[in-house]
């Protein structure tokens, strides 16, 4: 009886050591990389809040102030996508762990914007409202309406 229950013993390790080295097995084939790098706009400026992303899956990040950004991509994909609004999208291979993309001007137009606003009473307002006319902006050196 003792010579059956060793066995039996024996057997359960090692099948619980056969099952440890497929769990390891299937685990070494998900393995994930990181690659990081820079976003640069036309101008070689950070593009702050550029979207890189791996096509095709829900896997991407943003830049941060410095236009750096760090992505755990899966180690079968082959392609990055850099994106920016007002600026063309590029698609590149995944060569090593550092891509570093200077995005072009986009030669595309905008085809429609929606500007959604709510009339409000100033007794319910609960922020700090201002108004700021066009004599007091005209003189300010800025190339856009969004910089004044």
């Amino acid at each position: 009886m003792k010579e059956n229950q060793s066995k039996f013993s024996s057997l359960k390790r090692l099948w619980f050591i056969m099952l440890l080295s497929c769990i390891g097995a299937l685990t070494s084939f998900a393995q994930e990389r990181t690659v990081t790098g820079t976003v640069l706009d036309d101008m070689g400026e950070p593009a702050i809040g550029a979207t890189v992303k791996v096509p095709g899956t829900g896997i991407g990040t943003m830049t941060d102030m410095d236009g750096n950004y760090s992505l755990k991509v899966p180690s079968d994909a082959s392609q990055l996508e850099f994106s920016y609004v007002g600026l063309e999208t590029q698609t590149l291979p995944i060569t090593g762990g550092k891509i570093d993309v200077k995005l072009g001007q986009s030669t595309k137009q905008l085809k429609e914007v929606v500007v959604m606003g709510e009339k409000i009473d100033r007794k319910s307002l609960t922020a700090a409202v201002a108004s700021v006319g066009a004599d007091q902006i005209k003189n300010i050196p800025v190339t856009n309406a969004a910089e004044a």
